[in-house]
């Protein structure tokens, strides 16, 4: 089997620079990197001129520090940062509750260094059709990439009626499964066992058990959600998922036609409703045998044309539309009602508004709120109060 990353080498400064910089260019205007930057050799006036100006040039000099620090870490193995914290904390949208985590800046940076100098195993072994918060591969392009196959398939089959021909639907049924509690329930030692198969480069492999290693506190064993390495080591080990599920056969032929996952949420369409159920049945049990997964068991398979999918934020309907979820439509409104009877939104209004804007922006339903409401406006009014009050907290 080939193995990865072999001419990769993270105790050079060199290397690393480039993920540093897009870590700590991310992260630089918050307390905890101020201390880390000021550390490495940019004064406090240099700092304050960056965040008046915005001209994150000042504080290049802290950069090669900083990489020449994290590659000491990975050269001499001296892994000795502060803690992790994690902490409970409750999901206002579904109303669960997280445990979340909190890691020193540097280790944070370490972080971007092992996903980054993975990027060739990332590519060989993720799927297209895998979206979760990676740069470019959101939900937006999972619900386009979603509805542009179920439009496909209607097309074809509106044509073979129309002139009197025979089409097999291949989005007939589908299914939507769910890993109960992914990032609690993975296991580092599942994921260490896969990653070693694909990994060929010593200071990465030492560099991820370190990382996932340091998850490890207040008797918490998974994967730490808030946690860049966590969330990609989750990504790799439902690509398997992937992988198994496109191998099933049901009858000699394919019995997934369609598969699109948006991190542990997993849809499967297909032409046949015994196909969909034995993929199900198959792929339950190799993500619990191989990968310590348990798949919910509340999942149903349903008529494609007769009931909508309700994924990635976005509900698909069986004519390829797509809409907003209800709660996020009717949350919304109340907010711009809200806005519209005082007249101008506070910040913390302006802020809670423009979360709601991409899901107008990128699905059906923004024409029937401009022409109902006269909504249009309020994003961006919301979006100048949030742009004036940014200016003054950092001219402060």
């Amino acid at each position: 089997m080939k193995r990865s990353c072999k001419r990769i080498d993270i105790t050079d400064p060199k290397t690393v620079r480039p993920w540093v910089i897009d870590c700590v260019f991310r992260h630089w205007k918050r307390h905890d990197f101020r201390r880390l930057i000021l550390r490495g050799g940019v004064t406090a006036r240099q700092y304050s001129y960056a965040l008046r100006t915005n001209d994150r040039s000042s504080i290049l000099p802290a950069i090669d520090w900083i990489s020449e620090e994290a590659c000491r870490i990975v050269r001499e193995r001296d892994f000795d940062l502060p803690p992790v914290v994690i902490r409970d904390r409750r999901d206002h949208t579904t109303g669960k509750e997280r445990q979340i985590g909190l890691e020193s800046p540097m280790q944070q940076v370490l972080d971007y260094i092992a996903v980054h100098s993975c990027s060739e195993i990332w590519r060989r072994r993720m799927s297209p059709n895998q979206m979760s918060s990676i740069p470019g591969r959101g939900q937006v392009l999972g619900v386009r990439m979603l509805r542009r196959f179920v439009r496909r398939d209607n097309r074809a089959f509106a044509y073979a009626k129309r002139h009197g021909l025979r089409y097999s639907r291949k989005a007939r049924w589908r299914v939507k499964l769910d890993i109960r509690k992914c990032f609690p329930s993975s296991r580092m030692e599942t994921f260490m066992r896969l990653f070693v198969r694909d990994c060929a480069n010593r200071d990465i492999i030492w560099l991820w058990g370190a990382l996932l290693h340091s998850h490890r506190v207040q008797g918490y064993r998974g994967f730490m959600i808030g946690s860049l390495v966590s969330q990609w080591a989750a990504q790799y080990l439902i690509s398997f998922i992937w992988h198994h599920a496109t191998a099933i056969r049901y009858r000699g032929r394919k019995a997934v036609r369609y598969m699109m996952m948006f991190m542990d949420d997993i849809a499967l369409l297909g032409a046949s409703r015994a196909a969909i159920r034995h993929a199900v049945t198959s792929i339950a049990s190799y993500a619990e045998r191989t990968l310590r997964y348990d798949v919910k068991g509340n999942w149903h398979v349903e008529r494609m044309d007769r009931a909508s999918l309700d994924m990635m934020g976005y509900v698909m309907h069986p004519s390829g539309k797509v809409t907003m979820r209800d709660r996020n439509y009717i949350h919304s409104r109340r907010l711009m009602l809200r806005i519209r009877r005082r007249g101008l939104p506070s910040y913390r209004q302006a802020v809670r508004l423009l979360c709601y804007k991409g899901f107008y922006r990128y699905s059906d339903s923004e024409g029937r709120a401009a022409r109902s409401l006269h909504f249009t406006g309020l994003f961006g009014l919301a979006a100048k109060v949030v742009s004036i009050h940014d200016r003054r907290r950092n001219a402060a």
